[in-house]
């Protein structure tokens, strides 16, 4: 396994999607000691996502909930437990890479397809273009 797991420097982060592109999994191991952290999701998941690389992801609420609508793009492991983790790395690397390469393929179609900036921006800009529009005012709602 030692040739298999690499701890790198950090780089800079335009940097990331590129670098992660080349590895076969990455680690969202969140323990959700605050608030914030068991609601929100961290950058790393979905630079991951943009590099078509799976991810192991803790058990945490904001992870549980992403996972049901990721797919095969992640793996959940209960947080803080390193045999549930060895668990979830040995399924996706087993049956001689068949799991991992479907994981891949989920978490590049996710990011090519759903959580990818370049379709995002133009929803947003439509819904503000729609907004500043001339009239919009007017079918809005107004309170007493």
């Amino acid at each position: 396994m030692e040739d298999r797991v690499h701890l790198l420097p950090p780089a800079p982060p335009p940097q990331m999607e590129r670098l992660a592109a080349s590895y076969d999994l990455g680690l969202v191991a969140e323990t959700g000691a605050t608030p914030n952290h068991r609601i929100a999701l961290a950058n790393k998941l979905f630079t991951y996502v943009l590099a078509g690389v799976p991810a192991l992801i803790s058990d945490i609420p904001a992870h549980r909930s992403y996972a049901e609508s990721a797919g095969e793009s992640v793996r959940l492991f209960a947080t803080e437990n390193p045999r549930s983790l060895a668990s979830a790395i040995d399924a996706i690397w087993g049956d001689e890479g068949a799991p991992l390469a479907q994981a891949r393929l989920a978490a590049f179609r996710l990011g090519q397809e759903r959580l990818n900036w370049e379709l995002e921006q133009a929803r947003l800009l439509d819904a503000v273009e729609d907004a500043l529009a001339p009239g919009a005012a007017e079918g809005a709602k107004t309170h007493p």
